[in-house]
């Protein structure tokens, strides 16, 4: 996929300690833009051991999104190392519990609400002013299941879900100011929690062999692309990885 010119730009990524959030990181600094890597309180040492071949466009904050006081800490330090944020990639997420409704802890399903939708609610209420004043690009990194039920995944389905409708309403409210936002469909993606999908052996998505999911650099150069200059052209709130769109634009140049 062609990679969008994102030079000068400030984009802050949660759950960037791993999986997709890690390479969209050093895709996005890769194109040029400085990054704000939110990771995982205790696990941000060493997360990017090549940001200075990277210009030393990355720096990693340590953040719980589920904490009001942490979130405020990152936008600080957004504010006061860059004055400015020109797109929010709300990508913290969790798929645990994994489990029929029966059976699954309560405080576990509404910790995986927590995060993926109020994780996403948190930092969009907070880095909103900046994200207006850079008439700027929120995407909310999404999945299929927040519009079909999938045995064993209610917790992450009624999250992705609720993570739809906050795109929805963002957009509603802001859109008119400036403000792009996307929830973005990922496919089945060869990263730590898809181990847990393959573990578990509920629903056919744990039964695709590791060889046939996707690999991360596919979504990440999706989220990277409707950061870009180029994405004006899209009109619509939901799309997904394996939208026509992507397919051209990877046939363009591999990332």
């Amino acid at each position: 996929m062609r990679l969008p010119d994102l030079r000068g730009k400030v984009v802050l990524i949660t759950g960037a300690g791993r999986g997709i959030g890690a390479v969209t990181s050093r895709l996005m600094a890769t194109a040029g833009a400085n990054v704000i890597a939110v990771v995982k309180p205790g696990t941000g040492n060493g997360t990017f051991p090549e940001k200075q071949q990277l210009g030393g466009r990355i720096t990693t904050i340590e953040c719980d999104v589920c904490q009001d006081d942490n979130v405020v800490n990152a936008f600080n330090v957004a504010s006061k190392e860059h004055g400015r944020l020109d797109a929010l990639v709300n990508n913290a997420g969790m798929i645990a519990p994994i489990g029929h409704i029966q059976d699954v802890d309560p405080k576990q399903w509404m910790e995986c609400l927590d995060i993926n939708a109020g994780g996403a609610f948190r930092c969009t209420k907070t880095f909103l002013p900046m994200l207006l004043a850079a008439k700027g690009t929120i995407v909310n990194v999404s999945s299929g299941a927040a519009f079909r039920p999938m045995e064993g995944w209610s917790a992450y389905c009624s999250s992705k879900a609720a993570l739809v409708m906050l795109s929805r309403a963002t957009m509603h409210e802001y859109g008119d100011r400036g403000v792009r936002v996307f929830a973005l469909g990922v496919p089945p993606t060869d990263t730590e929690m898809q181990a847990l999908v393959r573990a578990s052996g509920l629903n056919p998505v744990s039964q695709i062999p590791r060889e046939k999911l996707e690999p991360p650099e596919t979504s990440a150069a999706a989220i990277a692309w409707l950061c870009g200059p180029d994405a004006h052209v899209v009109k619509e709130i939901e799309v997904d990885v394996r939208d026509t769109l992507f397919t051209y634009l990877r046939s363009e140049k591999d990332v």
